[in-house]
């Protein structure tokens, strides 16, 4: 998976939540993924943790690879 498919992804994640949310009524406890993260493997993944909160968990384990 690319960058350009990861931030496809995540529009289409956030798109789908922001529908149901208004669907149900209320957009109250919503939980939207707001960035993409390349993990260590390789791989593209989406998270709704901010970006100061995933360096600070992960800074141990990898190095910075999103700024």
């Amino acid at each position: 998976m690319t960058r350009h498919n990861a931030e496809k992804a995540l529009g289409m994640a956030q798109a789908k939540r922001t529908r149901r949310a208004d669907a149900h009524g209320t957009r109250r406890g919503l939980k939207v993924e707001n960035r993409a993260y390349l993990c260590e493997q390789g791989g593209w993944h989406l998270t709704s943790e901010s970006r100061r909160k995933f360096e600070d968990r992960n800074a141990d384990i990898m190095p910075v690879l999103y700024r």
